[in-house]
């Protein structure tokens, strides 16, 4: 049985952000290849939950998965990958993600 995969508030506000902030600095085809990629890690990740790194001081089911330039922040549990963040990996994600 395969986990299900859902999008926290943060990180659907986050993929926005990123999709924005590409398309005007890359363009719209390589804002669509990183959004793509963040998207097919997070597939990636449903079927393959301990994939990322474990990251206790954020909560005891937190993990990450970086991406290219980012980092997918999610937690697991039995049946459900939950990502909570997706953030650039020069953001400091303890200050990010605690304030």
């Amino acid at each position: 049985m395969s986990n299900s995969l859902e999008y926290l508030p943060r990180a659907r506000k986050d993929l926005k952000r990123i999709g924005r902030w590409s398309r005007g600095h890359f363009g719209v085809e390589r804002a669509g290849q990183t959004m793509g990629e963040i998207r097919d890690a997070c597939e990636r990740i449903r079927e393959y939950p301990q994939i990322g790194r474990m990251r206790a001081e954020l909560g005891e089911t937190v993990r990450t998965f970086v991406v290219g330039s980012y980092v997918v922040v999610y937690r697991v549990d039995e049946t459900t990958v939950s990502v909570l963040a997706v953030i650039h990996q020069r953001q400091d994600i303890r200050e990010d993600l605690i304030d």
